[in-house]
This record gives C-alpha cells, sequence and structure tokens, in this order.
C-alpha cells in the first residue's frame, strides 16, 4: 500500500539557484545559463579552474533534485552538456516545461524598508524560477510538477532579512500523471500560513594575507564573529502547500486538514536578532505584518509591534480526515487521524480511523504507541544540542561555556557523542490493529566498528570493538493475536561482519558497519593554494561539521554490508549490501 501522496520535485541549492536569469545586484547568472563555462576539455586544468573562479556573478555549480513519484524515487542535475543527469534504479525521461524562468512567487516585494536598502524593496515581482519539470517512466506515464502555475510550488525566504531577499522555490509539488492509455488524474492544492524552520548555528573564521604585491603588497588579518548578524538562530520563512484533493473521472480524494495546537519555537528564538535591530523590524519580518501582507497596504505607525504577536501569523497544520468519494461526489470511506495535539508536546499521530459511507458501524482504530520515559523528555525545538549526526543526546545549549574553546568543541567544551538512553524518545513502539493484533518494535542505537578516513580516498580505520553513532535501527519485531500473551512471530535483526548458521554467534561479533565519514568543526590550519606572490592561512569554526547527515551531506552517516534476519521459525536470511568499503573499480 502507498502510503506517501505529497509527490514533488525538491532541490538542495549549491552555489547560487539554477534558474535565475539575473546577474549583478539581484543575484547571480544561474547554471542552468552558465554552465558552458564547464562545457570545454579544459575545464578541470588550474588556469582554467582559477578563471572561473574570478568570475564571481555566475553560479558554478548545479543544485541537486529529488523527486518522489508512485513507487520510484530518484535524483538528478543538470549537466555542463545542457543535459539533464538522472539517477534512478528506473528508466526515467526528463524535460523541462519550457526552459524560461517565468514563472514568479505569488508574493509582492515591499515598497518599503526602514533602515534597510533592499534590492527587492520596490520592484515589481520577485526573481522569476522554472515552470516546472515532466517526469516519463518506461511505460509512458507523464508526471507533471508545477506546471508553470505557482500554486503548485513552495517558497522560502530569509527569515531575518524578509524585507531584502527573494523568495525562492524549494518545491514544484506533482500537478497530474497522465498514462499512456489516456487516463488523468489531478491534483489540487492549498496554500497555508506561513511556517518557519529555525536552527542554531556559529561559524568563525580569521584569516592571514602575507603578500608582496599583486593582490596583496602587506600583511593583513582579520575575523568574523562567533554568531552572525542574526544571532545563533537563523533560519527560512517558508510558505506551504497542503494537498487537498486527487480527482479523476470516476473518483475524487479530498485531504480535509486545519490548525495544530502542537509545541511551536520558544519566542526568544525570534527576539535575539530583533532586539539587536529594533528599528528595523518592518525590514526584518515584513510578511509577519498583517498590514502589509496579504493586504499589501503601509504599516504607518505599526513598526514597533511585539515579536509574540508578529510570530502568531506562523501556523502549521494536520491532517484530520481523507474523505474517498466516487464521481458524483458521494463520500464511500473516510478515515480519521487522532494526535495529541498539545501546545507542550510535538505532534504525534495516535490513531487512524476508517469510516464506511454504507454503515453506521465504526471499525476499531489503528493505534500508535510511542516511547516514553517518567524522568527524559524531548527538548524543546532549538535549544538542546545535539550528537555529531543530528540527533538528540540531552545536552542543553551553553553558549557561555559550549565554545570557550573553538579546538575542544565537540570533545571538552560541548559533547557531541551519542547517548543512547535519549535516542528511544518519541519512537514508534507499538502499532496496534482493528483485529485486536498488534506489532511491536524494538530500537536500538547504531554500531559501527568501521570508519571512512577524514581524507576519504584513504580508506577507512577499523577498530577491534564496536562503537555507537547517532540514530535509531530495528533490532526485533513481534507479531501478536489478541488471545494470546505469546508473539505469533518474530523477527530479529543483525548487525554483523561474519555469521555461521551452524553456530551463531550474535553478541560478540564486530558489527558490519561503516560509518561514513569523522566530524570536523575546527581547521587551525586551513591553507588555500597561493596564487601569485601571497599566502593565505585561514583558521575556520563551524557548528556543521564536515560530516554526512548534515548540510553538506554526502549520504547517510551509516551503512551496513551485513544484515542477518532471523524468524520465529529458525530459519536466516543473509542480506549483503554495497557499503562505504565496496570497491566498485
Amino acid at each position: 500500500m502507498e502510503r506517501n501522496i505529497q509527490y514533488s520535485i525538491t532541490r538542495k541549492v549549491n552555489d547560487y539557484y539554477d534558474d535565475c536569469q539575473q546577474g549583478g545586484s539581484l543575484g547571480q547568472l544561474g547554471y542552468f545559463y552558465s554552465s558552458a563555462i564547464l562545457n570545454t576539455a579544459d575545464w578541470n586544468t588550474e588556469s582554467k579552474m582559477i578563471t572561473n573562479s574570478h568570475n564571481i556573478g555566475i553560479d558554478h555549480e548545479p543544485d541537486e533534485y529529488s523527486f518522489s513519484i508512485p513507487g520510484l524515487t530518484g535524483k538528478f542535475y543538470f549537466g555542463h552538456d545542457q543535459q539533464f543527469k538522472i539517477i534512478c534504479d528506473r528508466p526515467v525521461k526528463l524535460e523541462f516545461i519550457g526552459q524560461h524562468s517565468d514563472t514568479y512567487p505569488p508574493f509582492t516585494p515591499p515598497h518599503f524598508t526602514t533602515g534597510g536598502t533592499g534590492f527587492w524593496a520596490g520592484q515589481p515581482k520577485y526573481l522569476g524560477h522554472s515552470r516546472g519539470f515532466i517526469l516519463t517512466d518506461e511505460f509512458g506515464t507523464k508526471y507533471e510538477f508545477g506546471g508553470g502555475d505557482n500554486a503548485y510550488m513552495e517558497y522560502s525566504i530569509d527569515f531575518f532579512n524578509q524585507g531584502s531577499d527573494t523568495w525562492i522555490c524549494n518545491a514544484w509539488h506533482l500537478k497530474s500523471i497522465k498514462k499512456a492509455t489516456g487516463q488523468t488524474n489531478n491534483f489540487a492544492y492549498e496554500r497555508g500560513k506561513f511556517v518557519s524552520q529555525m536552527h542554531f548555528s556559529a561559524y568563525y573564521r580569521k584569516y592571514e594575507i602575507d603578500g608582496t604585491g599583486g593582490f596583496s603588497n602587506t600583511n593583513c588579518s582579520g575575523s568574523s564573529l562567533l554568531f552572525g548578524p542574526y544571532g545563533p538562530y537563523s533560519g527560512k520563512l517558508i510558505s506551504p502547500i497542503y494537498l487537498k484533493e486527487i480527482s479523476s473521472d470516476n473518483y475524487k480524494v479530498k485531504f480535509v486538514s486545519s490548525q495544530s495546537t502542537e509545541l511551536r519555537y520558544d519566542v526568544n528564538i525570534y527576539t535575539t536578532f530583533v532586539n539587536l535591530h529594533n528599528t528595523q523590524r518592518l525590514n526584518v519580518l515584513t510578511f509577519l505584518y498583517d498590514c502589509f501582507y496579504p493586504q499589501g497596504t503601509t504599516c504607518s505607525g505599526d513598526e514597533n509591534r511585539p515579536v509574540a504577536t508578529l510570530i502568531e501569523q506562523l501556523q502549521w497544520r494536520k491532517l484530520d480526515s481523507i474523505k474517498v468519494q466516487n464521481g458524483n461526489g458521494v463520500n464511500i470511506k473516510e478515515f480519521a487521524f487522532t494526535y495529541n495535539n498539545v501546545s507542550t508536546e510535538r505532534l504525534m499521530l495516535k490513531k487512524v480511523q476508517e469510516k464506511s459511507a454504507y454503515s453506521s458501524k465504526v471499525i476499531p482504530p489503528y493505534e500508535f504507541t510511542y516511547f516514553s520515559d517518567l524522568v527524559l523528555a524531548l527538548p524543546a525545538y532549538g535549544k538542546s544540542h545535539t550528537d555529531h549526526w543530528g540527533y538528540n543526546n540531552g545536552k542543553p545549549i551553553n553558549i557561555s561555556t559550549d565554545f570557550a574553546s573553538l579546538a575542544n568543541y565537540g570533545t571538552l567544551n560541548r559533547s557531541a557523542q551519542t547517548d543512547p538512553k535519549y535516542l528511544l524518545l518519541g519512537s514508534l513502539v507499538q502499532v496496534k490493529y482493528p483485529t485486536g493484533g498488534y506489532t511491536q518494535f524494538k530500537m536500538e542505537p547504531h554500531s559501527f566498528s568501521r570508519e571512512v578516513k577524514l581524507k576519504r580516498w584513504e580508506g577507512f580505520d577499523t577498530y577491534s570493538s564496536n562503537r555507537v553513532a547517532g540514530g535509531l535501527r530495528i533490532k526485533e519485531i513481534h507479531n501478536y493475536d489478541p488471545n494470546s500473551q505469546s508473539p505469533l512471530t518474530t523477527k530479529k535483526y543483525y548487525y554483523l561482519q561474519e555469521f555461521d548458521p551452524a553456530s551463531p554467534d550474535t553478541t560478540s561479533l564486530l558489527s558490519s558497519g561503516v560509518l561514513g565519514g569523522k566530524t570536523q568543526y575546527y581547521w587551525p590550519d586551513y591553507k588555500p593554494k597561493p596564487e601569485g606572490s601571497f599566502t593565505y592561512l585561514e583558521e575556520i569554526f563551524s557548528t556543521q561539521s564536515v560530516l554526512p547527515g548534515s548540510e553538506n551531506s554526502m549520504g547517510s552517516h551509516i551503512g551496513y554490508s551485513k544484515v542477518i534476519e532471523k524468524n520465529s521459525g529458525g530459519g536466516w536470511i543473509l542480506h549483503n549490501f554495497s557499503n562505504y568499503d565496496t570497491k566498485l573499480f
């Protein structure tokens, strides 16, 4: 059964936006229009790379796009030869819906700034972007994303620079599915209220230049603040869309959602920067002023509205029900969703109940239970550190001590090691079925015995004992009949390098886990290649570690070469996978 119905093409921006058609003060010329600079035989020579790096007005790196359609996922990017490069385990074809960036965000740039000098203030439109894409599978089915209509697109803007930044298209949602036989399924969405995505970050950079002529004929140095102009928090204001209806000739599926009352970000996450720049509040939080958006009028005398009032414009939604109808719009079946939905907790699904339109009889619901602890609890959003891989480790943020020694960040000053007792919090432990039976899940932390070196081409380090990494993996699955206290069937999973079914040892053997990379937060002696007659030295610190799973991800942070599956009948299945230690060539 396909449960994911939010199909889209999303992108991870590299360097600048591929579809930007404007250079100069309004942006860099995007990779769709500048990729020809790499379409030369000498693109990887030192001289050519230096020449291209000096051209700062263009995008030098393609964005990475991810797509999801029914039963299929993959990625693609735009090549230097003006052709899409697709990564997928099935043969699919990709095309632009017109190769012009002439679709615009559904917002009007402000005609004012309050102490700021935004490039977009007073412009008639924001940055244009691609109309969308069409994917065609091997059966001739066409999946249209976007289609030149911004009602099918999601946007974001720098949260603390709303008056000067431009809205960027982050996702093109599925508009239609057209089969080769002619049947068409259409998707409709509704734009919700703004939401925000915030994160804690720190970055420090110090440089020294020793020059003799050319670029610099004197020694000079400089450094940045540990926290940027926004303070320790930054993020995006997002304009989301929510699936409202799927329709065809003989059916409709309606999705009913409403505003949730779940846990929110603490207000002081937003106020740190705003309090520093109080006179520019309207330029900072422009689209949270209802006098400007959606009315678009002047906010005279209203510039200093309390931040707590402004962020009430940020509202998350929850899916309440799915209604299945026939071609005449008559309900056939309905699925209702129940949540905890309280202001002190993260939103969690508690029940899913099926209702028939032909009978008043109510089928018992599916019920979901999550791991909780009498003492430990999930932290507030943005208020706790994580381990190296982004998982909760119970360490609260303490700005006064965490950064006392940048060289020791992640070890002595702020431990980013995984704490297994926090990993289970909020994880799914049981599903109860309408029949009364239920399935229980037992999870455990990831483990590894090998780790890719910091210089990845040098191979990996091997350890004599297993080490713990962030995140959870499945350990056991138990299925119960409602009339029995003993499990009807059981599956257990072992992640081991070696295994002998005749003499199974599942406790002392080394893990088959290979960690995808080492953590590094601090570079005390970073030396780019000198150019001309000067040398350049940097000291760099970032809370974003160079690590898979972080912003500069190279993939999953851990992989397993072998997984053994044992069932309650005494049988074993050995699964072998390619991994970080697999030699492909």
